[in-house]
């Protein structure tokens, strides 16, 4: 080859290997005060935990003196998967957040029409941003190497353990993040895109399990005698590379087969992402969800011609009066109608009840199910909630709308009471299954579980309670996070956030306790709003104290977490006027 013809393809290896969109992306990220609070969040979270799971009396000499170092040694495979198990959940958590403005970003500044212009293909621009936004999730996952060499010091971590668990941890942060670079070019906005994320990685770990599960159910209402295939349970979670991995090693040694699910499902991914990243380029801006229920509208009307014409709720002409923002919020909000909120709660509460009945007439001791479904429907009102009263506010502001609500006679307080109130509905809305699902599970406790757990008065009082308090707290503090915010995505990220955080105390709690024999010590759980209400799941909320009596618990819980809601609210109308700058 002539020198001219190694100096032009040197010139085009150059060109393809210099990445200039993934050196813009990582110029972003790091001149972003985000990316550092994020890291700074996640190492603290990542330290606390990881100290919270070390064996109690190991920085303390009285508990067994120079011995306790002996009874150590091989503690560290222990400590590597507890590890390991904190590292997922933080891909969970942080890869999305990290992930889903790659693309979004580019549409709201309409750039993404001049990148499209560039010599950079559609697949080159797919993958630079996909490295973009795996880079800083794997700075975030080597904050856990000095803590990986603690545990490696204590012992018993063999190599393949090693090479399994970092493995896991790619693939998934691989994956999680193919799911999250989707959404980002299905959807127009960040805020969408966020929520597409979470809701659609649920969808995807969760949907294969809870199905076959589902399926089962229904094949032993039918057949009792049918017995529970283990073997063919573990199938349902070769979509989780952890999973995938155990199943590989543990239960079908060399059967590297089991891993094809997870890796194949990132090139299908990234091949959607391509196809999206054209097609969904130049979308004019428009709102999912009042189409969906427009053409859940159309519907309603043909399947009601079969019925004779029942109208259940008539949309009459309502004005104001005294309540403008309660009447705007209510009547041209499609979260604040009344019958779109009547179909919501249909959609929730009729699979919620063929559940409950296909549990209660089946096998009694597959009532965990319902526990799971309590949970599942928790996060999921606390997710709604949330994001709907944190977007409350700051739509005003993006829409330029808050400026002209400024200029009425009415008070910033009376502005937030009357959105406050107009989320009230909804709260009723989510509240109606989890209470379904409390109602079930105490009518199992008084008939079948009667020997193991004779009161279910208790249980169901607390659960009751717990919603009656914890959704109205979840509404008033995001009310009060999106008073003190400028967006849409750093209101939703920031409520979302500071939930989850305040939450997720409970699991670092429960492994505290697990390596603390003192009874008294799980008072702690109080710190976190599930942590009693998950020991009351577990029929284990008698044991919490000395008084072998839930209801000592029960009360000071309630007590605790009316007076901090009560606090928060107080907070909220409080600081209305300053935030609203009236």
């Amino acid at each position: 080859m002539k020198p001219r013809g190694w100096r032009k393809f040197l010139d085009t290896l150059r060109m393809r290997l210099s990445m200039p969109l993934l050196g813009k992306e990582l110029t972003e990220t790091a001149a972003r005060r985000r990316t550092y609070i994020l890291r700074v969040v996640y190492a603290v979270l990542l330290f606390l935990i990881f100290w919270f799971t070390m064996p109690r009396g190991m920085f303390y000499g009285s508990n067994g003196g120079a011995n306790m170092g002996y009874r150590l040694l091989g503690f560290g495979r222990q400590l590597f998967e507890q590890l390991t198990i904190i590292q997922v959940f933080g891909v969970l958590l942080f890869q999305p957040a990290l992930m889903c403005a790659r693309i979004t970003q580019e549409k709201e500044r309409d750039s993404l029409v001049l990148l499209l212009l560039t010599k950079l293909r559609p697949w080159e621009i797919v993958l630079q941003k996909y490295l973009g936004g795996l880079i800083p999730m794997l700075s975030f996952l080597l904050l856990g190497l000095p803590l990986a060499g603690v545990a490696y010091a204590f012992g018993g971590v063999e190599s393949h353990v090693l090479v399994q668990n970092i493995s896991g941890l790619l693939l998934l942060s691989l994956q999680v993040g193919a799911i999250a670079l989707l959404c980002s070019a299905w959807c127009r906005t960040t805020v969408s895109a966020l929520i597409s994320s979470y809701v659609v990685g649920l969808t995807f770990y969760l949907g294969p399990p809870l199905l076959g599960q589902l399926l089962w159910s229904i094949r032993r209402a039918f057949n009792p005698s049918l017995g529970y295939d283990h073997e063919a349970a573990q199938y349902r979670f070769l979509l989780i590379p952890q999973a995938a991995i155990e199943f590989c090693t543990r239960s079908r040694p060399h059967s590297y087969w089991v891993l094809a699910p997870s890796i194949l499902s990132i090139f299908v991914l990234l091949l959607l992402t391509r196809l999206f990243l054209v097609r969904r380029a130049f979308l004019p801006p428009f709102d999912l969800l009042p189409r969906v229920f427009r053409w859940v509208d159309r519907f309603m009307k043909w399947a009601n011609r079969f019925v004779g014409g029942v109208v259940l709720y008539r949309d009459g002409g309502s004005l104001p009066v005294d309540e403008p923002i309660f009447w705007r919020e209510t009547q041209r909000r499609v979260l604040g109608k009344p019958h779109y909120l009547f179909r919501l709660l249909c959609f929730l509460e009729i699979p919620t009840v063929l559940l409950c009945i296909l549990v209660v007439l089946g096998d009694s001791s597959s009532s965990g199910n319902l526990s799971v479904t309590a949970f599942i429907l928790g996060a999921l009102a606390m997710f709604t909630l949330s994001a709907t009263a944190a977007n409350s506010i700051v739509s005003e502001r993006v829409g330029q709308t808050l400026e002209v609500l400024l200029t009425t006679p009415l008070k910033a307080t009376q502005i937030i009471r009357q959105k406050e109130r107009a989320l009230r509905r909804l709260e009723w809305i989510l509240a109606v299954p989890l209470i379904t699902i409390f109602a079930s599970r105490a009518f199992l406790m008084g008939g079948e579980y009667s020997r193991r757990y004779k009161d279910w008065i208790p249980y169901l009082t607390f659960s009751t309670l717990s919603v009656i308090i914890y959704l109205p707290m979840i509404t008033w503090l995001s009310l009060w996070i999106g008073l003190r915010v400028r967006t849409r995505f750093q209101a939703i990220l920031t409520a979302l956030g500071t939930l989850s955080a305040w939450m997720a105390l409970a699991p670092v709690l429960t492994v505290m306790i697990e390596n603390n024999s003192e009874r008294h010590s799980r008072w702690g759980l109080l710190v976190s709003p599930v942590g009693l209400p998950a020991l009351n799941e577990f029929d284990t909320l008698p044991n919490v104290g000395d008084f072998n009596s839930p209801w000592p618990a029960i009360i000071t819980n309630v007590v605790l977490y009316t007076i901090i809601a009560l606090f928060i609210r107080w907070t909220l109308f409080r600081d209305a006027e300053r935030c609203l700058r009236r």
